[in-house]
């Protein structure tokens, strides 16, 4: 498979080349990954403003190419696709606009319900009380230590070296008086 040079793909980005050669090569990003990724790259880093195309523009293009089909007698048939192309992109426009206003709506009421809470002084009831609720933690643990025995395997521990120690006294004793 050939690929293309970066400075082919910057002549097809800045639209420097032919109309034959850039279908060709636009073909080719379809089938070549390495390609598309040298070309998205370029593109990237390239100058070319961004955003500078109108809220219409796709609107505006689809009409010019239904305006020239019809002056081409091209078939109803690719007018009618045109058109129905136009009120899909249309009607997807009119809902991405209400689902941002009905998202906008739930931050507008979260907000708000913040703003409430805040100057109600909820938030600082819930932070006054922290203190108080840590307190009761730390009191209720010194009154469980008080009720559980507390450090039940040190006194096992101690009890065992006593036996231990008495053992050994008590060898050492009978072998003083042998």
């Amino acid at each position: 498979m050939q690929h293309y040079s970066k400075e082919k793909w910057n002549q097809y980005i800045f639209v420097q080349l032919d109309e034959t050669e850039a279908v060709v090569m636009e073909e080719h990003l379809y089938s070549c990954d390495d390609c598309m990724n040298t070309y998205l790259s370029l593109l990237e880093a390239s100058d070319i403003p961004q955003g500078i195309l109108s809220q219409d523009f796709t609107d505006q293009v689809i009409c010019k190419i239904q305006l020239e089909d019809s002056t081409n007698n091209r078939p109803k048939e690719r007018d009618e696709k045109i058109s129905n192309i136009i009120q899909l992109n249309t009607s997807s426009k009119n809902q991405l606009k209400l689902k941002r206003r009905e998202v906008f709506k739930y931050y507008t009421v979260a907000a708000s319900i913040t703003m409430v809470l805040m100057y109600s002084g909820f938030f600082n009831v819930i932070a006054s009380g922290i203190p108080r609720a840590t307190n009761e933690i730390v009191t209720s643990t010194k009154n469980v230590e008080k009720l559980v025995p507390v450090g039940w395997s040190q006194r096992w521990m101690d009890t065992t070296l006593e036996t231990l120690d008495s053992i050994k006294d008590k060898q050492g004793s009978e072998e003083n008086e042998n």
